[in-house]
This record gives C-alpha cells, sequence and structure tokens, in this order.
C-alpha cells in the first residue's frame, strides 16, 4: 500500500485517515454512491406511481421476513426473500426490450 501525499507535498503515515472536514473536502462521490442514489430515486419514483412490480417486490420482501422470523421457517424465508430481486430483473429487462423498440 502506498502512501499518499498530501496538498502540501508531506506523506500521510500508514494507516493514517484524514478526519471529518478534511476528508469532505478532498473526498470525491464515487460512482457507487451516485448510482446508489440514482437507484434509490427510481424506487422511490416507481412506488409513489403505483408500479405493481416495484409493490410486488416490497410485499415479498415482507412476506420474506415474517416467514423467516415470524413462522421460523428460514428456508422458504430465503426463497420468498429471492423473488424480488427477480421480479425486479424481469421488470428491468422488459423496460430495456420496450426501450430498443422504441428507438
Amino acid at each position: 500500500m502506498a502512501d499518499s501525499t498530501t496538498q502540501t507535498g508531506e506523506q500521510d503515515a500508514p494507516g493514517e485517515r484524514l478526519t471529518g472536514d478534511q476528508s469532505d473536502s478532498q473526498r470525491e462521490p464515487g460512482r457507487n454512491e451516485s448510482m446508489n442514489q440514482s437507484q434509490r430515486e427510481n424506487l422511490t419514483d416507481l412506488v409513489r406511481s403505483g408500479d405493481p412490480i416495484a409493490l410486488a417486490a416490497i410485499a415479498s420482501v415482507a412476506l420474506s421476513l415474517f416467514t423467516f422470523y415470524g413462522r421460523k421457517n428460514k428456508q422458504q424465508g430465503i426463497f420468498v426473500g429471492l423473488w424480488a430481486p427477480t421480479l425486479l430483473a424481469v421488470a428491468n429487462y422488459v423496460d430495456r426490450r420496450a426501450n430498443e423498440d422504441g428507438n
């Protein structure tokens, strides 16, 4: 692991991290952070619009938690929990295909 050089030309000690105000001014938002914010906004928009696939995905997560913790059936709870990403992946695929056909 290479030492980083600060703006004054000094080298940080290995393992030294910038704190609070220092790290905020020098830190650029990463790609994952912006993607996560975008995904959150998209999910919020889908739920507000009453998108049935998004609502079904949220319901499957709730059912999964109930099955896993409430009914103490861990295997079935995990199975039901996998419905949400599957539903969202299928919806994404259909949406992309519709956009490709429209262009």
